[in-house]
């Protein structure tokens, strides 16, 4: 699994955690891709029993890292080409479709973009005070279809 992904137990609780502080956990493929890979391993794994996710540093997820980074899938490369942005709505419905354990969203920061969908594909969601969701997809000229 991906350093970018920090998993831990307490109990029969499971947190996934976005571990990039430094871009303020915004969604490369790698980083999504993680989160997939820890949310299958939980809905799979008969100790867990509640699935929380977060993130590292001051905000939750700051939505896609539009920097340019390298892509990132772990499918095969002619699947991988097919992929493009789908990955995007795969990464959230992940949550929703392959995972039937009560999935708590703990909003540290700011949820931006795929990070409030992020946030949204959550059962429950429990937001600090300092919190700020946007749904930031016209400022990139985009459409929320993801989530």
């Amino acid at each position: 699994m991906s350093a970018l992904v920090k998993v831990s137990d307490d109990g029969h609780v499971r947190t996934i955690a976005l571990n990039r502080p430094e871009k303020m956990n915004a969604l490369s493929q790698e980083l999504a891709w993680g989160v997939v890979a820890a949310v299958d391993e939980a809905a799979k794994d008969d100790n867990v029993w509640v699935v929380a996710i977060t993130g590292t540093g001051s905000a939750f997820c700051a939505g896609l890292d539009l920097s340019g980074a390298e892509p990132y899938s772990p499918h095969p490369a002619m699947t991988a080409q097919l992929d493009d942005i789908s990955w995007v709505g795969q990464f959230l419905l992940s949550i929703r479709k392959r995972c039937d354990k009560p999935v708590v969203g703990g909003i540290n920061g700011v949820a931006v973009g795929a990070g409030l969908g992020l946030a949204m594909a959550t059962d429950v969601r429990l937001i600090s005070s300092s919190a700020r969701l946007m749904a930031g997809y016209t400022r990139i000229g985009g459409s929320p279809d993801a989530g």
